[in-house]
């Protein structure tokens, strides 16, 4: 007997709500389609009724739009090749963040009422009106009905192309601390460091004050003391920058720049699984070559702060801001075509080992909570990093784990250099105090590491 595979109502949730961990994600997924469209930016509002209570989410872009044949044949339709076509085209503007369409499946995550408008050139406005309620009582996929049409309400009309998503009958609490976490995951969307003329951006509105009073990124960027950047091809770094920046309140201490490597410093090495032969352990090490797989170019930035008392109290911006940004914001992200990879030094995800490193004391003495960093992959060149489904970073193969390794070796070297400036700095400013054995004064600092 032969008989095919029949599909329920219920895979539309397992591939939205359920696969989507949480609400940032699922809106990102819908700023990544506003990407997708070639959209200059995306405007995220939050709107508030009388009492306080979050009432609709809206998602405003000035992309290419859809008329009524991308919405029944692309839109409508789970699982087309649409987005593939663009990755393999040479000709498209942009390379596609998203590749397997959940992010229209996401929106279930954060609401049971969507009502989407969109209008490309030359063609009239196009609505689909969604109530995932009616998914619970469908039997089978054709059971669960979309409505889509001509729209007559003409909300795109102050723009010639562009889409609109207003999100109602919110689910979940939205509490200060949520709205603040997803705040936080739609501003870090863009690296900190691009300097690309074509950046997309997000603007996060709200008609209440829930935002106010949160630090300006460029402020937040000159607060740190040593940075750093690296330029990975291949099996070497080919170009390396590192600065130490004291602030103008710094007066006893001058600035210091390298530019070069020496050359055997220039070539990736990583270090191999111990060989046990006789019984004992023996520790290698092998050039790393990211020529092997399809990563591309990858550049690495990171800033990294100074948060020892002696030194931090001389900082001259509100320390406050500083240290509730950090606490919040720290850590090395990825960023693809300048358009953030979840989930990356979000809670539990120490990717690169830097915690773990600082309290075996084998990486320098680093910690996530005091840097700022990111690394920049070519969406075109760095196909073998792959996606997961749920969106929570790269699946983790031979090609993920060198990009790791050579990021970890380029970090390794910046750390070198800092710790000859902190050194140096702390032989100035912290007087009185040792500064040659570290392990009492950042012994409280291990402690909320292990606790976190």
């Amino acid at each position: 007997m032969q008989k095919p595979f029949t599909i329920t109502s219920r895979i539309l949730a397992h591939l939205g709500e359920d696969l989507i961990k949480d609400e940032s994600i699922a809106l990102l997924e819908l700023v990544k389609n506003s990407y997708d469209a070639n959209a200059k930016y995306c405007e995220v509002n939050f709107d508030f009724d009388v009492f306080n209570n979050l009432v609709e989410i809206s998602i405003c872009d000035d992309g290419c739009g859809m008329d009524l044949h991308t919405i029944e044949n692309v839109w409508l339709v789970i699982g087309t090749d649409n987005k593939v076509k663009q990755l393999n085209s040479q000709t498209s503007g942009r390379m596609p963040l998203g590749e397997k369409g959940i992010g229209r499946l996401g929106v279930h995550k954060l609401g049971k009422e969507i009502h989407l408008y969109s209008k490309s050139a030359n063609s009239e406005e196009v609505y689909v009106d969604i109530d995932w309620s009616k998914l619970d009582t469908a039997k089978e996929i054709e059971d669960f009905k979309i409505e889509y049409g001509i729209s007559q309400l003409k909300k795109i009309e102050y723009l010639t192309t562009g889409t609109k998503i207003y999100i109602r009958q919110l689910k979940g609490e939205w509490d200060n601390r949520k709205l603040r976490s997803v705040f936080r995951a739609l501003t870090t969307l863009n690296s900190p460091f691009s300097n690309k003329s074509d950046s997309f951006k997000v603007k996060v509105m709200s008609n209440r004050h829930v935002f106010r009073g949160l630090p300006n990124m460029d402020d937040i960027m000159n607060a740190g003391l040593y940075y750093g950047h690296c330029v990975i091809e291949g099996s070497q770094i080919s170009s390396f920058n590192y600065n130490f920046r004291p602030w103008s309140t710094l007066t006893k201490i001058s600035p210091r720049s390298v530019n070069s490597l020496e050359g055997y410093d220039k070539i990736l090495i990583h270090k191999v699984e111990p060989d046990i032969e006789s019984g004992k352990s023996k520790k290698t090490e092998e050039v790393l070559d990211l020529s092997k797989y399809m990563i591309g170019k990858v550049e690495f930035d990171i800033v990294i702060y100074e948060k020892d008392n002696a030194v931090f109290g001389l900082m001259n911006m509100e320390k406050k801001s500083v240290n509730n940004y950090l606490s919040e914001n720290s850590g090395v992200r990825v960023y693809r075509d300048d358009i953030r990879v979840f989930d990356y030094v979000e809670k539990g995800n120490d990717w690169l080992g830097i915690d773990k490193r600082r309290l075996s004391r084998s990486g320098g003495s680093i910690s996530n909570n005091i840097v700022i960093g990111s690394v920049s992959l070519n969406r075109r060149t760095s196909f073998d990093l792959r996606e997961k489904t749920n969106r929570e970073g790269f699946i983790e193969d031979d090609a993920y784990y060198a990009l790791v390794d050579a990021i970890s070796y380029a970090l390794d070297l910046i750390i070198l250099e800092r710790n000859k400036d902190r050194e140096n700095l702390m032989s100035i400013y912290k007087k009185g105090k040792s500064t040659t054995e570290p392990v009492v004064g950042e012994l409280s600092e291990a402690v909320d590491l292990i606790k976190q």
